[in-house]
């Protein structure tokens, strides 16, 4: 992924994933929150082909998509999607379910097939439970079994016609594994005045790490072993600093984060988490500008042969992440620094990263591609003065789940007939091999996935104030890709600028997700999967069907969703499939009926081992401070190691990255320096390029403190895609005329994201930024002291490929 519309994908990936996890922090204050970006892009993307008018335009500007083109619109997906296809890191899976009766249009079908790599499948929503459990075998199945249940029962019946899936699973190991023996129980504070006590991981290795004053932050990437993906954590400096880092994360790209970056010894302490997050994202979406697709006048003619009018009714993400010593399952890298090598004599003391507050987080590959975001403020013992070892076993792996759902349904033709359930995306990440996204457009993909991510994440915290915060940028991109192959007009044009995509055509927009896709197709570490489920009876277009399966590597399954119980199931088993059972029940069976026409699904899952464990023997207790008055007792990893890091003054934060075992996967946190300094911090990172941080990035030793930790986010994205301008795809008037043979109209219901992860000291387990700011680069080779990272307040996280594709995002403010 180095060509410029891969960067540019990226790009607007990563703003579409600001622009998400705004909305759903605000949902969700003082939540973790783990979700997938690209799993909910795909998966809206996927409807976005079925769409056309006003509908179209608004997911197309909601979902910051490149083109308002479908072709090139599936094809950029394509692109992400193909690059993924054999990889045995990072697994991602399209599936459409639809209505027994209701063939989708060919030229619908089509581009799904071709460019989401996704394949239809009838079932009979009417039988709502049959249908929500065939939905979630398959969910379940592609992501190795972390997101289970995605869909329930409750969604489907007779009126529902179409259920399109996303699912991305990941598996990372990290490359520096941290130990086992250095794990001890020590203290994550929750604020100022409270702590807990988590498993603390520890290592100390050479990272890239950058100190990111304008942030008020730090930020550290955590690669992945055999894969080109990597663990970004942005950790404020203060410990009730997320909201301020947040704040400043709104207008700062995260490719000015990754930039910043650099090969800096670090002592590394990180919290093992587990995060589970499952959000109805209707809301968002509608936030986001991309409402019309949720009423009676959306348009989705392009999805179904029949002149049947659909409606989305509602979209659901689940994920799930898992960071431990080993690395990160997550069912929903940064770019290259210098490195210096340290002098024989004398030894010079290493930076100190200790991540004892909330802070943010990214999982990113070599492109920087976000799979993964979002942040921890609070640990699920929050209350507690002190944690059981036993609760957070040290040897269990990062999980981190994202499923971002897209439900459509049909418009219907009389007011009083009710409602009108939604598509999904699902994201769950498994390990993946090396694979190669350097290009200039895989770049631009994933400076444009940086880009979304940072939209999403303001919108999110919005939202949810306060919460922690995971979710998959690229899951979240990916479905939404997916149904942006689908729209048209308006509908499209919003969808390819919400989304921030490089292109309107809807090849090219299949291609750039292609690349990514199919770059980790054989991925052990990182596994995406998308899936399309339609309403049986429906069939797809075959153009709409061919960029699906070619671009984003889905397949379509025809589901009944008039039974609703059953199609709910059939998409949340093959959610929980895809994330290795970390994200279930992402799709309730009220939000599918017999209007239901389509659920585009996407699912990414997760699992790194860090490249340099943290010894469990070094975890201790010790405190996180959640603000300036509260603190919790937390288990505190720790671990002396190079890595890099950076100092970001700008940003009044510190960055450090640590990379996962065998892949080109890493975590980057930044934290601010700030125990208070999130909020500000997240203000900055609006205006920063995510790369500004992950090129000052110098490898250094650091001292690390990070909390184990544990983090679940689920939300409905539509208020937050109506924030980022994709609205139209919500309402009557959508235009979703590419999606479906017959000429029915469609809208989007509903977008839904459900996202995971746990840290420890193995590594990440995970199943489901942007102004620029300047980073003045160390003139010094080797630094007077050693660089400490202590992970104990709130921060924001990342999971990155190399091209700084954002996969996972989010914030931890409890633990």
């Amino acid at each position: 992924m180095v060509d410029a519309a891969q960067q540019e994908f990226a790009r607007k990936l990563a703003l579409f994933s600001l622009n998400l996890y705004e909305k759903l922090s605000a949902q969700k204050p003082g939540e973790n929150i783990v979700f997938s970006p690209f799993s909910i892009q795909t998966c809206a993307a996927m409807a976005r082909i079925g769409a056309d008018g006003e509908t179209a335009t608004q997911l197309d500007h909601g979902l910051g998509l490149a083109s308002s083109d479908a072709g090139q619109i599936a094809h950029s997906f394509n692109q992400v999607l193909a690059a993924y296809q054999n990889s045995q890191v990072l697994r991602i899976a399209n599936k459409i379910f639809v209505m027994e009766g209701h063939p989708l249009r060919q030229e619908f079908d089509q581009l799904l097939t071709k460019e989401f790599l996704s394949a239809a499948q009838s079932v009979n929503f009417a039988q709502s439970a049959q249908a929500a459990a065939t939905i979630n075998a398959w969910v379940e199945q592609r992501t190795n079994h972390l997101i289970k249940d995605l869909v329930p029962a409750s969604a489907l019946d007779a009126n529902s016609r179409l259920v399109l899936v996303n699912a991305i699973h990941f598996k990372g190991t990290w490359r520096t594994r941290f130990s086992k023996n250095a794990t001890r129980l020590d203290i994550f504070y929750l604020d100022v005045a409270r702590c807990v006590q988590v498993p603390m991981m520890a290592l100390k290795e050479r990272f890239r790490f950058a100190n990111l004053p304008e942030l008020d932050a730090s930020a550290l990437e955590l690669p992945y072993k055999d894969s080109d993906h990597s663990m970004l954590i942005v950790l404020p400096n203060n410990r009730t600093g997320l909201s301020a880092l947040e704040e400043k994360l709104r207008v700062t790209p995260l490719s000015l984060i990754t930039q910043a970056l650099q090969k800096t010894e670090v002592l590394v302490k990180l919290p093992k988490f587990k995060a589970e997050f499952q959000v109805e994202l209707t809301d968002v979406f509608q936030q986001l500008g991309m409402s019309k697709m949720f009423t009676d006048q959306a348009e989705f003619g392009k999805i179904l042969e029949s002149p049947e009018p659909l409606k989305v009714s509602a979209i659901i993400h689940k994920a799930f992440i898992d960071v431990n010593e080993e690395g990160t399952e997550a069912a929903a890298a940064t770019a290259m620094a210098t490195y210096f090598s340290s002098k024989p004599m004398p030894e010079p003391d290493p930076k100190r990263f200790y991540v004892d507050h909330p802070f943010n987080f990214y999982i990113l590959n070599k492109d920087s591609t976000v799979l993964f975001a979002g942040s921890i403020q609070k640990h699920q013992a929050s209350r507690q003065r002190t944690l059981q070892t036993q609760s957070l076993p040290s040897n269990k792996k990062h999980i981190c789940d994202n499923l971002g759902l897209f439900v459509f349904a049909q418009k219907p033709r009389h007011i009083s007939r009710g409602r009108y359930p939604f598509s999904l995306s699902s994201c769950s990440l498994v390990r993946s091999s090396d694979v190669t996204m350097t290009d200039n457009a895989n770049m631009e993909f994933s400076r444009r996935l940086a880009l979304f991510s940072n939209n999403v994440y303001e919108k999110l915290s919005a939202q949810k104030p306060g919460q922690n915060i995971v979710f998959s940028p690229f899951s979240i991109q990916t479905c939404a890709a997916m149904v942006r192959m689908g729209a048209e007009g308006e509908t499209a044009t919003q969808l390819d600028q919400g989304l921030g995509l490089a292109s309107s055509d809807e090849e090219k927009i299949g291609d750039s997700f292609r690349k990514v896709l199919a770059a980790y197709k054989d991925s052990k570490v990182l596994r995406i999967a998308n899936k399309i489920f339609v309403m049986k009876g429906y069939p797809l277009r075959r153009q709409f069907v061919q960029l699906q399966t070619k671009q984003f590597l889905s397949t379509a399954k025809s589901v009944n969703f008039a039974k609703s119980d059953k199609a709910a199931a059939t998409i949340n088993k093959w959610v929980e499939k895809r994330t290795k059972h970390l994200i279930k029940d992402l799709v309730p069976a009220t939000a599918l009926n017999a209007n239901s026409r389509l659920v585009l699904v996407s699912a990414i899952h997760f699992k790194g081992t860090w490249q340099h464990q943290f010894s469990i023997y070094k975890t201790r207790p010790a405190t996180f401070h959640l603000d300036k008055d509260h603190s919790v007792c937390v288990s505190m990893m720790a671990l002396n190691e190079w890595f890099r890091y950076a100092d970001l003054p700008a940003l009044d934060a510190s960055a450090l990255e640590l990379p996962y075992k065998d892949s080109d996967h890493s975590m980057l946190i930044v934290l601010p320096n700030s125990r208070t300094g999130l909020s500000a911090l997240e203000e900055k990172l609006r205006v920063t390029p995510l790369s500004l941080i992950t090129r000052a990035l110098q490898k250094t030793e650091v001292r690390v403190k990070l909390p184990k930790f544990k983090a679940e986010f689920q939300v409905e994205l539509t208020d937050v895609f109506q924030q980022l301008g994709m609205s139209k795809m919500f309402t009557d008037q959508a235009e979703f005329g590419k999606i479906l043979k017959k000429d029915e109209p469609l809208k989007v219901s509903a977008i839904i994201h459900k996202a995971f992860i746990e840290v420890n000291e193995k590594g990440t387990k995970a199943a489901a930024v942007t102004g620029v700011i300047m980073f003045p680069l160390s003139l010094t080779i080797y630094p007077p002291e050693l660089k400490r990272f202590t992970v104990d307040h709130p921060f924001k996280f990342y999971i990155l490929n190399k091209d700084s594709t954002v996969l996972f995002a989010g914030s931890i403010q409890k633990i």
